[in-house]
């Protein structure tokens, strides 16, 4: 399926599956943001159009999910090279780097990497007293 429309920056408005399939192989295997791969990557469609697809979408929205997941280990990753690679001359750049890594993996996974234990029952509903 093919949709075609305008848009103020001029590129076209295209969605297709092997675009699909970019943005979320980007997401999960290189950790990349929805914002650089639609700025950076030729061919392919303006952010808004991504988000559009994404409202009407429910088989993308659950693999978007899931890329964002792994953008989040990616981050947790990157975050531990930092830590091992950093050197007493290096340590107070790298500290920047590592809090950014770490903000970023709590904000996209924060029941994994969050400070907080969020503590739920089942399927992540209401806990029941009995």
């Amino acid at each position: 399926m093919t949709a075609k429309t305008g848009n103020p920056t001029g590129r076209p408005c295209v969605w297709n599956q092997a675009i699909e399939d970019h943005i979320i192989d980007q997401m999960s295997e290189h950790g990349r943001s929805l914002r650089s791969i639609c700025r950076d990557d030729p061919g392919m469609p303006v952010m808004m159009t991504v988000l559009r697809e994404l409202d009407k979408n429910p088989a993308f929205v659950a693999r978007y999910a899931r890329a964002r997941e792994a953008m989040a280990d990616h981050a947790a990753d990157d975050a531990m090279e930092i830590a091992r690679a950093s050197t007493a001359e290096t340590a107070a750049a790298d500290r920047v780097k590592l809090m950014a890594h770490q903000w970023y993996a709590k904000c996209l996974r924060p029941k994994v990497y969050g400070d907080r234990q969020v503590i739920s029952g089942p399927n992540d509903g209401p806990i029941q007293v009995a």
